[in-house]
């Protein structure tokens, strides 16, 4: 922040073009792209967001913007967990503008449509 690097700085408190750094059992604090692995490799689970069962491999090599979400290699999700590896990020998006806030403002709005039933 103001050129200087902060550790353990709260999610809430980050904006979009703050740099982080994540690595192995880290939570992602907000959608990032991955600038530089800073490991050979790096797996992220992101089954709470494609529901797939096993990790994703993360690369710093941009693609396209119209990806599905399961092939965006370079990107990283908020309340993801990052289980190996370790790389520098940029940040895209917080909050409710996150792909989990966009999940979370879709159940919200579910929530709010009472509709009601024949029984």
């Amino acid at each position: 922040r103001n050129g200087q690097w902060v550790d353990d700085l709260p999610a809430a408190d980050l904006v979009p073009g703050d740099i982080v750094e994540v690595r192995t059992g880290d939570r992602v604090p907000a959608d990032c792209r991955v600038v530089q692995l800073k490991t050979t490799t790096m797996r992220v689970e992101e089954a709470s967001l494609t529901g797939e069962s096993t990790t994703v491999e993360k690369a710093a090599a941009p693609v396209g913007e119209r990806a599905p979400l399961a092939q965006r290699s370079s990107l990283l999700y908020a309340s993801t967990m990052i289980s190996s590896g370790s790389a520098v990020a940029v940040v895209l998006r917080t909050g409710m503008h996150t792909e989990i806030g966009k999940i979370q403002r879709g159940v919200q709005q579910a929530g709010e449509e009472e509709e009601d039933t024949p029984l």
